[in-house]
Formats: C-alpha cells, sequence, structure tokens
C-alpha cells in the first residue's frame, strides 16, 4: 500500500526506515488553507505586567524580551479527530472530548482542541477549548470565545484571537500552559467587512497581522507598535508564516515577503486551495486534481500522494488518516509508510487545518 512522492526533495531530514515509535517521536503537523482560514499568533510568557504605548498592555516578557515560560512537556507530534474523539501520536491513542472536536491547533505545549456542540463553524459559538499534552491527558483551558477564529504558531505554547468592543480592535494572546492572558494589544483601524465577531489575524515572529478594512495592520504586541502593511492587503483572512504571506488573486496564487514584498512563488491559473508550511517554506497548491509541494528555497516541486493530509510539526513530512491506516510520508526520502490506528466512523479532522465555513 505503500506509495512513493513523485519528486524527492533535497533536505536534511529523519526518515521513518524503522518502525514507528511512540507518539512523542516522529511527526507534527501543520495547516491548510480555506478560503476562510484562521490566522496564526505566538508571543512570550512570563513574570512581570507592563503598560506599553499604544493603551496596550503586556502581561509577562522579561526584560531582555525572549520568551522564558518552557512548554510543560514536548509538543504532541501528531494527531486527528472524528466527532468527539482527539487521537494523539501515532499509535493513536483515544482521548474523549466532552464535546465535537470542531478545530485543532498545534501548539509547543500540546494539542489544543477547540469544541463546541455539533462541531459547526458559523453559528457554532459559544467554543470552549482544551489542551491534550503528549500523555494524552487532557485539561478543559478557562476560554469560552464567541464567532471568532483563534490561532497558533506550532512552536510556541499560545493561542491567539481578536476581540472587538465599541469598535475598537483588540488582540489577545493566551499562554496555554498557565491558562493566562499575556497580552492584551489595541490595534487601530476598522472592521466592516466579514461575519465574524473581529478581523482575522495572522502572527509570524512579534509580528500580528490584522485584517482591518482595505489594509493589514501590522502590530508588535510586545511593544504595542503598528503600521500599514505595504504588502499584506486587509479585508481578507490572512496567511502569514514564518515572514511569508499567501496570496490570492482572481486566477493566481502567489507566496511573498511579508516584509519586502518580494515573489517567492507564483502561479497562474484556477486554484482549488493552497497553503503555507508551518515556517513558510513549502507552499502547497491544489490545482486540477493535484496537490503538489513547491520548496520556496530549492524551487524543487513533488506531487503528495494522500487524500486528505496535513504537515507535520517539522515540515518533514506529510500525514495523513484513511480508515484504520497512518500514513506518513518523509518529503527528503519520499518513503511513506503505514501503520495501523483505531478507526471511528466520520470525517476526520487534523491540527492546522481551517474548518470554517
Amino acid at each position: 500500500m505503500t506509495e512513493h512522492l513523485t519528486t524527492l526533495l533535497a533536505r536534511e531530514a529523519e526518515t521513518l526506515d524503522v518502525p514507528p515509535p511512540p507518539s512523542g517521536d516522529i511527526l507534527g503537523a501543520g495547516r491548510r488553507l480555506r478560503r476562510r482560514r484562521t490566522g496564526s499568533i505566538w508571543g512570550g510568557a512570563a513574570l512581570a505586567v507592563a503598560v506599553v504605548a499604544g493603551g496596550s498592555v503586556l502581561i509577562g516578557t522579561g526584560g531582555d524580551g525572549r520568551d522564558i515560560a518552557p512548554a510543560a512537556s514536548p509538543p504532541v507530534q501528531v494527531a486527528w479527530a472524528v466527532d468527539d474523539t482527539v487521537y494523539v501520536g501515532t499509535d493513536g491513542r483515544p482521548v474523549q472530548m466532552p464535546e465535537v472536536a470542531q478545530s485543532l491547533y498545534y501548539t509547543s505545549a500540546g494539542i489544543v482542541v477547540r469544541t463546541n456542540k455539533d462541531g459547526s463553524s458559523d453559528g457554532g459559538a459559544p467554543f470552549h477549548f482544551q489542551l491534550v499534552r503528549t500523555d494524552g491527558v487532557a485539561s478543559p483551558l478557562d476560554l469560552t470565545l464567541g464567532d471568532v477564529i483563534p490561532s497558533t504558531d506550532p512552536s510556541q505554547p499560545y493561542l491567539a484571537w481578536a476581540t472587538m468592543s465599541g469598535g475598537r480592535i483588540q488582540v489577545v494572546v493566551h499562554d496555554v500552559n498557565t491558562d493566562q492572558d499575556v497580552a492584551k494589544v489595541d490595534v487601530p483601524g476598522r472592521f466592516t467587512w466579514g461575519g465574524w465577531e473581529a478581523p482575522p489575524v495572522s502572527l509570524s515572529g512579534d509580528q500580528v497581522y490584522v485584517a482591518t478594512d482595505d489594509t493589514a495592520q501590522v502590530v508588535d504586541w510586545r511593544t504595542g507598535a503598528s503600521h500599514l502593511s505595504d504588502v499584506v492587503p486587509g479585508s481578507t483572512s490572512l496567511t502569514v508564516s514564518g515572514g511569508h504571506v499567501l496570496i490570492w488573486g482572481r486566477d493566481s496564487v502567489q507566496v511573498l515577503d511579508a516584509g519586502s514584498g518580494k515573489v517567492l512563488f507564483h502561479l497562474d491559473g484556477r486554484v482549488n486551495d493552497a497553503s503555507l508550511s508551518p515556517d513558510g517554506r513549502f507552499a502547497v497548491v491544489s490545482q486540477a486534481g493535484q496537490d503538489r509541494v513547491h520548496d520556496l528555497e530549492s524551487g524543487a516541486t513533488y506531487q503528495i500522494s494522500l487524500s486528505s493530509w496535513a504537515w507535520t510539526y517539522d515540515d518533514r513530512a506529510v500525514f495523513g488518516v484513511q480508515g484504520s491506516t497512518l500514513r506518513t510520508c518523509v518529503l527528503s526520502t519520499g518513503r511513506c509508510q503505514d501503520v495501523s490506528v483505531p478507526r471511528k466512523a466520520g470525517s476526520v479532522r487534523y491540527p492546522g487545518v481551517s474548518y470554517e465555513s
């Protein structure tokens, strides 16, 4: 049943030449895009409370600006959900949720699971949250959100989202390790488009990109400084990963450097779907019934042979679940491997994939 990726990438990576180890040892996950897409935010955790310019409140960065709150355990490396059950690791250890698992988000602290009564997105509020760690133990987070789209950076222990009150936008960054907010940042601009309660956001490094009207606001959540982007558009869902931004055209898709605007990738023609890998190195484009990976550094291109899939944590492989089979395909070797996992009827949901309508 093993299928090989059609073209091999020259990339230093571990392979899966040996039988798969326990859940924390191989894979992580990335993200795949829909037209309405969750953004990603990461930030710092820590000790003191300070008030900064622009009415922004920074809760917990060290004096040198470095993140100082480590993850309580290694990140969960691969997971998926069906209905009210989350499966953790390459052995598919089941973890029961109190509600339907609507979306999953990779963090360095574990899997953050957004749940609600029926798995719907629009009109699905209130949304609740669980943190599932590597050992498969789930704990509730003290969060209840309305119709907003939270997001994470897989390498950080944070969940972030935007809120609005009296026409004013605010970005909130929450440490899922401590279950406390670490920053609240007031954001200039207006939000009159879309059907959410607040604008979509996406964060790369310390920069939060906020999809306000016309042009995105770029906010440093640590200092509260902000400016209008010359590259990232507003009034649209944002995808910024590793300093790169994915932008849709009428009949094209391209990836730009979010700071300089340099074109890193451009593809003309009707595109059904597109996404960036967690670190922004790879772009995946679905076109004419085929999913192709484009390495933005080397220019190499190859095809993915999985019907449904997600990125691994370190971008070195992709994985997908079909029935009782978990298949992983390593990019550097093209090698795919199947293992048996528990099976449950229903649609599979992956971390990093947006299930917004």
